[in-house]
């Protein structure tokens, strides 16, 4: 198959005109008329993601987080991206971004992982989404800790034992949906809150925890299932990224 192809099918699945304003998702850089050796899937592209990218010769490496953040194309002045980027010239690596195009279905896909019966996009962030669970929340939390595969997370709870049957999950650094959610979920669920956005939940007496941002690594095994059902015949590799957030 074409990468050219490839994209194509991609973006027939999750249009690019669904993007955040901000977001720089779909093409990044790379080859659309080679033929396809092997898909790499990963969070982020890094110089880990590339080592094993050439070690295992894919020439496609799908990310979730977009490479450059702007419509521009201007790769950032670092010296890592530099290198990054001629490696992947080197190498004739193609890299494509699926980012706040994807971000709904992941929410959604999360959420059911705690068996929510029903599912519906929060009406004030078509992003985020509420799922329907009967559950504590320290089951919640405890499901998701094993999927994220994160051990520690922040939170402003005050009863583990609390009954939640509405969640609101948006992955990542949802932490500004804080201030459109008011009575409409019994836990809002991100990856990222700033100070402020803790004190206003607290103000507003909305429970939250948060897990890191390496939260999203479920994008990677999500999406590369995404492309083996839609493509059999496709050889797709999931690479985990280390979460590189610690805690003592």
């Amino acid at each position: 198959m074409l990468i050219k192809k490839l994209y194509q099918e991609i973006e027939t699945n999750f249009p690019l005109k669904t993007t955040a304003k901000w977001d720089y998702s779909g093409f990044q850089w790379g080859f659309k008329h080679n033929e396809i050796t092997q898909v790499f899937v990963s969070l982020d592209l890094t110089t880990e993601v590339i080592d094993e990218a050439i070690a295992q010769k894919a020439n496609v490496i799908i990310t979730h987080h977009p490479f450059c953040f702007n419509k521009k194309k201007v790769w950032a002045q670092t010296k890592y991206k530099q290198e990054i980027l001629k490696r992947l010239k080197e190498h004739q690596i193609s890299v494509y971004a699926v980012h706040t195009n994807y971000d709904g279905l992941m929410n959604e896909l999360i959420l059911q992982e705690l068996d929510a019966q029903k599912i519906i996009s929060f009406a004030k962030d078509s992003f985020t989404k509420i799922g329907y669970v009967t559950l504590t929340v320290d089951e919640v939390i405890t499901k998701l800790k094993t999927i994220f595969n994160i051990a520690v997370v922040q939170h402003n709870l005050t009863n583990y034992h609390q009954p939640i049957t509405t969640i609101a999950l948006a992955a990542g650094a949802g932490g500004d949906v804080i201030a459109k959610l008011d009575n409409e979920v019994d836990l809002f669920i991100t990856g990222e809150v700033k100070w402020d956005q803790w004190v206003l939940a607290n103000e507003k007496q909305l429970s939250v925890v948060c897990f890191n941002h390496y939260m999203e690594d479920f994008f990677s095994p999500a999406f590369a299932g995404y492309l083996k059902r839609k493509f059999p015949t496709l050889p797709v590799t999931v690479y985990h990224i280390k979460n590189i957030i610690n805690y003592r």
